[in-house]
């Protein structure tokens, strides 16, 4: 009976255990999930600079020097945008370090519950063929006598 009651309690450890692992290995996907769109949004701010940059280099346009204080202080800003970008998908990039740090402990976790539920079922499979043998072992003496 005791055993059961341990056997139930592991079960359900492993159970929580399972689950943990599974929520930690969806949070990492949501996480690359979130880095991949960071990144795009960088490469779309870059493409950007690189087209407005070939705007302001085009010859023949007879621009005042209001208009390329404008763009220079709108590239200035859109530079700003770009790092401030970088930033981010390095602060994602470190997130997704930890949940892939978080998910794999949980992983070895579950492993380590499940070999010792293996170890404990096979333990208990032992111990009952020695009480089906000691059964067996004593009707044959019984029968001897």
């Amino acid at each position: 009976m005791a055993q059961r009651n341990r056997a139930n309690r592991l079960d359900s450890v492993i159970r929580i255990a399972e689950d943990e692992e599974k929520k930690a290995f969806a949070d990492l996907g949501k996480c690359r999930e979130e880095i991949q769109g960071q990144e795009q949004k960088l490469e779309e701010l870059v493409e950007y600079r690189e087209e407005y940059y070939q705007d302001v280099r085009q010859p023949g346009e007879s621009a005042m020097i209001q208009r390329v204080q404008n763009r220079f202080a709108f590239l200035q800003k859109l530079e700003q945008a770009i790092d401030g970008q970088r930033k981010q998908v390095s602060a994602w990039g470190e997130q997704e370090a930890r949940l892939q740090q978080v998910w794999m402990e949980k992983r070895i976790r579950c492993r380590a519950l499940n070999k010792a539920t293996e170890k404990r079922q096979a333990q208990q499979q032992r111990e009952e063929r020695q009480r089906e043998q000691k059964q067996t072992d004593s009707l044959v003496q019984n029968q001897k006598n």
